[in-house]
């Protein structure tokens, strides 16, 4: 009985900052989302001067990638990274979250409870899994946009993304 309280309060606490959603747009993490304006985080310069650092990654110079995001103090995560698309409102199409492990046990074990969470909103076909490697990817047929979740075994750490299907294919 211990065993099963102690899951389900690591299940609930380690999604605490992601809520249930119908497709990308509608989950939070550290209270972003895909969808939401860069400005709503950073100013329009500050903003500039990301796109215009030549170590700033870049697609076609349309698509740019924050590596770590620090204008949020995080609370569950050691970690985001943010894809965004230059445009007038700069539109967040990309969230990368990332949490250190102290061993690849518990990096596999928080992987499996994302992939739990997020199995029932997916169809069979919107699903491949690896449950051994920890790793999963989902794709809303209707948008093309993409979530996952991997173990990186080097440096036991968890992360997971939710992406609109441009910033998949910047992110390759």
């Amino acid at each position: 009985m211990k065993k099963i309280s102690i899951f389900l309060s690591i299940f609930f606490f380690s999604f605490s900052t992601i809520s249930y959603a119908e497709n990308i747009e509608d989950f939070i993490v550290e209270e972003i989302s895909v969808g939401d304006s860069l400005l709503d985080y950073m100013t329009k310069k500050e903003i500039t001067k990301i796109i215009n650092d030549p170590k700033t990654e870049s697609w076609k110079d349309e698509w740019y990638k924050i590596n770590s995001f620090e204008a949020l103090e995080l609370q569950q995560y050691d970690k985001i990274s943010l894809f965004f698309k230059r445009s007038r409102k700069f539109p967040i199409v990309g969230i990368q979250a990332y949490k250190n492990h102290d061993s690849l046990k518990n990096c596999l074990e928080e992987a499996r409870e994302f992939i739990f969470y997020m199995m029932p909103m997916f169809s069979e076909k919107q699903r491949k899994i690896n449950y051994n490697g920890g790793n999963a990817m989902f794709q809303w047929s209707d948008s093309g946009d993409y979530a996952g979740c991997g173990c990186k075994k080097d440096t036991n750490t968890f992360h997971f993304w939710f992406a609109t299907k441009e910033a998949i294919q910047f992110s390759k």
